[in-house]
């Protein structure tokens, strides 16, 4: 269509022009905008390769799922004409009863589980530490400057069981999946695994276990398991996860193995240069003079330049004397 219009030498610009506007892209625009003597196969090519980066990003984009932690607010009903009588027939977030409005029995009252007034035991969102993906617990009984170990599982299967690492090992006649977390510094037994376990006592244990969000999570007790040989303290929880080996288990089970890789050290930089200055002394001694004459042929339209003297710092003007020095005795420069 563009050749009936007969522009001539305009036409290629005039299409350049109408491409650059007619791009949706803000930054492909602006890209475009501020090249200089941008042509139309340039401006085309620019805009297949922004096309084609775009198709790149969304390819090397990952899969997995995560779970977005957030707090939980108060369900608060519809407005109605009738409120009043629109609220009874609904459960009571606060006391998880029926009740006419502003009529709520928590009221109030005092928590006994985690000691907070206005609400119920059986309504307190405390109590569900496991449940991560719709509430978010409080740190009930968790003082502060408490030590507590880092668990790096949360009670909610995010990506497929290829992305982790699993070790199957016998413990007592049953066959038990463990997960290799090195991210972990406890080790962890659900209750329910470990029920199936015969012969083995659980003690108490104050030590308070949190997962990366930093919430509680509910210790039963802890107990010591003999693997591979190895004997292993795990504190069971009411999780409904996988076995969980922290990092400390999973080198004595020789599992894993840390390799550090750090740069080298100037001490070992130094020795290494020095020993290529020794082995090679007659590359690095004197000025490199060959003993040929060389000749030089230099551009006969080359203008001469010569720039007046430096101004040197009064702290460095005897090192720069001495260094002029050894110059001139070594024959590279003359008074």
């Amino acid at each position: 269509m563009s050749k009936k219009c007969k522009s001539g030498n305009l036409q290629e610009e005039l299409l350049r022009d109408r491409l650059v506007c007619g791009i949706i892209s803000e930054k492909l625009k602006e890209c475009l905008l501020r090249e200089d003597k941008v042509t139309l196969d340039k401006a085309v090519d620019i805009c297949c390769a922004a096309e084609e980066s775009q198709k790149h990003i969304k390819m090397m984009e990952t899969e997995c799922k995560v779970n977005k932690i957030e707090k939980k607010k108060p369900s608060r009903p519809t407005p109605s004409k009738h409120p009043q009588k629109q609220r009874s027939q609904n459960a009571c977030v606060w006391c998880g009863k029926q009740h006419p409005l502003r009529l709520c029995p928590a009221f109030g009252k005092k928590n006994s589980a985690c000691g907070k007034p206005n609400h119920f035991k059986d309504v307190c969102r405390s109590s569900h530490v496991h449940d991560l993906a719709n509430e978010e617990s409080d740190n009930d009984g968790y003082e502060e400057g408490e030590k507590g170990l880092f668990v790096g599982m949360i009670g909610r299967k995010t990506y497929e069981d290829r992305d982790k690492l699993f070790v199957h090992a016998d413990v007592l006649g049953t066959s038990i999946k463990f997960k290799v977390d090195t991210g972990a510094q406890a080790n962890v037994f659900p209750q329910k695994i470990y029920q199936r376990l015969k012969d083995v006592s659980m003690t108490k244990t104050t030590q308070k276990l949190t997962n990366y969000t930093g919430n509680r999570l509910h210790e039963l007790g802890k107990c010591t398991i003999e693997i591979m040989g190895v004997p292993l303290n795990f504190f069971v929880t009411d999780m409904n996860e996988d076995v969980i080996l922290d990092l400390k288990a999973s080198q004595n089970l020789q599992l894993i193995k840390i390799l550090t890789v750090g740069p080298k050290t100037k001490d070992k930089k130094k020795s290494k240069d020095n020993d290529i200055v020794n082995e090679y002394k007659d590359v690095f001694q004197g000025l490199g003079c060959t003993g040929i004459p060389v000749h030089i042929e230099l551009d006969p339209k080359a203008v001469p330049v010569v720039h007046p003297p430096r101004r040197i710092p009064l702290t460095l003007k005897d090192k720069v004397k001495e260094e002029l020095g050894r110059m001139e005795d070594m024959g590279v420069i003359v008074k």
